[in-house]
């Protein structure tokens, strides 16, 4: 291992004050703020450092040099001779790009391989080299920006867990359901279990950390439940539930439509009002005894050989019931 070397005051002369950073010292020129290694700890380093950038103060006394260093003190730095102000804005600029990678849902190398050569040469075209290389000092790398995805999710997480905790609401609901988005990807985890829920699914998991917990399943899925174990003697309770699957199909399929990264507010008006024409539409053909807009309803009534009365509540702005009977 090579020895360490010291600083000398008289490396002043060269435009060099000392810097120590990691138990050991470092020369930092006073005029261009930049830190050297343990290792250009000597006159000709110094003296070559002077002459390759600072060409033009090669003839300046040690006392111009002292001047610098005192306005030197004046800066906070850190232990790279950067700014602490550059430092910190580096610092936010990385948590940003991690942020919209993650957001994006893109591979963490994206930064590096890709986001920071862009950014050099746009910097670089429009405000010249020497703006460019201060991006140098944006930390991009597939390590840097995990930690920072995960920083910022550990960070979410502490937030609202420290909000539920002062809330001074006693109570409150969880909804979970089994559903998918536009890629079909599942978004929510199932509450279905063997009916006791004590050691199956999400309500058994839950429990077993706060028995308190009160867990209820939706009206439909009672529906669901109780479908496997009827003899489906009332002929009526079933049309009821293939209605209910029809129309639960059509809400569902619109609320795919309502999902997804490139949805916008317009798609979104469209898809709603779309479905307001349907239901009008449903209610004209539900008036002259048409229920072919309902597949499953229609084919059981067709199976059981049951008809449908129309019944007209004028008082609920013509609203229908359609009955199988």
């Amino acid at each position: 291992m090579s020895k360490k070397r010291t600083y000398s005051d008289a490396f002043l002369r060269y435009g060099f004050v000392n810097l120590p950073s990691g138990g050991e010292d470092r020369p930092q020129c006073v005029v261009c703020h930049k830190v050297l290694t343990n290792e250009s700890l000597k006159p000709s380093k110094l003296s070559a450092h002077l002459q390759k950038c600072h060409p033009n103060l090669q003839n300046e006394d040690q006392a111009y040099f002292q001047r610098r260093a005192v306005a030197l003190k004046n800066i906070q730095f850190g232990s790279s001779g950067i700014q602490a102000q550059k430092l910190q804005a580096a610092v936010e600029a990385s948590y940003f790009v991690a942020y919209k990678v993650a957001e994006q849902q893109k591979c963490h190398t994206i930064a590096e391989n890709l986001i920071m050569p862009c950014a050099y040469e746009m910097v670089s075209k429009v405000c010249g080299e020497d703006q460019a290389k201060k991006l140098s000092i944006i930390s991009l790398s597939n390590n840097t920006i995990r930690r920072r995805v995960d920083d910022m999710a550990s960070d979410i997480l502490s937030q609202v867990t420290t909000e539920i905790k002062k809330s001074s609401y006693s109570k409150f609901f969880l909804k979970f359901d089994e559903s998918c988005d536009v890629a079909s990807c599942l978004r929510r985890w199932s509450t279905v279990d063997d009916g006791s829920g004590r050691n199956r699914g999400l309500r058994g998991l839950i429990q077993a950390v706060n028995p308190e917990i009160s867990v209820d399943h939706c009206i439909i899925h009672r529906y669901s439940l109780g479908s496997k174990v009827c003899l489906f003697t009332d002929k009526e309770w079933l049309a009821r539930l293939c209605y209910l699957a029809d129309i639960f199909a059509e809400l569902n399929s619109d609320n795919l439509q309502l999902q997804g990264q490139n949805t916008t507010v317009i798609d979104a008006h469209h898809t709603v009002t779309a479905f307001l024409g349907k239901l009008r539409l449903w209610i004209r053909r539900l008036e002259k005894r048409v229920i072919a807009q309902f597949p499953t309803l229609d084919q059981n009534l067709a199976q059981e050989k049951l008809y449908v009365i129309i019944e007209r509540n004028d008082s609920q702005q013509g609203a229908n019931r359609a009955t199988a009977i």
